[in-house]
């Protein structure tokens, strides 16, 4: 980014992209350039370079990932309330 190296943990270890051509591109203000995490099988910006070098209107963005978010607790709990209510709903019958 901006000409240095990311760090990036998240990237599948052994990563080797060999269907992909070296690339440098300018992304425009306003504009995103995505990289998927499993990049030897991501259909991600790279594979659209043509397509106004593969970037897309920051505008389109609908929801965005949060870091260390609530979701999965919610999920769990929800989960568990079920498993209860099913066991529960079981054993009256």
């Amino acid at each position: 980014m901006n000409g240095k190296p990311l760090n990036e943990p998240y990237v599948t270890d052994g990563y080797e992209d060999l269907g992909v051509d070296p690339y440098d591109v300018k992304v425009p203000e306003g504009r995103l350039f995505v990289l998927g995490d499993h990049r030897a099988n991501s259909n991600d910006s790279r594979y659209h370079l043509s397509e106004q070098s593969g970037s897309f209107a920051a505008a389109g963005v609908q929801g965005r990932v949060m870091e260390n978010s609530a979701a999965p607790t919610v999920l769990v709990t929800i989960g568990s309330l079920g498993t209860a209510l099913t066991l529960l709903g079981l054993g009256g019958t």
